[in-house]
């Protein structure tokens, strides 16, 4: 599989690590087994790391995810931020975040993993605490 998930509890957040390939079917499979995950509700913020991901989604295909994690109760009131080394990514990961955040949620773009998770945690408690 090319999404593995690392629970940070305490800080309340959630890091997906994106590697290898895939297609929209898996990716959109990874949005849905993290949301059933049972750890997935004690965390207030998920850190996508894409920076060693070789699939491009479409514009299309950004469109859809926008909608699919704005539209989904289990990611509204969850920060979060995509870390991403590419051009295309970032075009990408920024289309998504467009559509989100016009949906009422809080999406942004890094090509740090640190600049992320410092927005990510900046004035937030861990989930688990509010």
């Amino acid at each position: 599989m090319a999404f593995h998930f690392q629970f940070d509890l305490e800080s309340g957040m959630v890091t997906v690590i994106a590697r290898g390939s895939t297609d929209f079917a898996g990716n959109q499979r990874a949005i849905v087994a993290l949301m059933e995950h049972p750890e997935f509700q004690a965390v207030s913020c998920v850190l996508c790391d894409f920076r060693q991901f070789e699939y491009v989604p479409t514009a299309e295909d950004c469109l859809t995810f926008g909608r699919l994690l704005a539209s989904t109760d289990s990611y509204r009131g969850r920060r979060l931020a995509y870390v991403v080394a590419s051009a295309a990514h970032l075009h990408a990961a920024r289309t998504v975040a467009i559509v989100g955040n016009a949906w009422g949620m809080e999406i942004e773009v890094f090509q740090s993993p640190e600049a992320a998770r410092r927005w990510l945690l900046a004035g937030r408690a861990p989930w688990a605490s509010n």
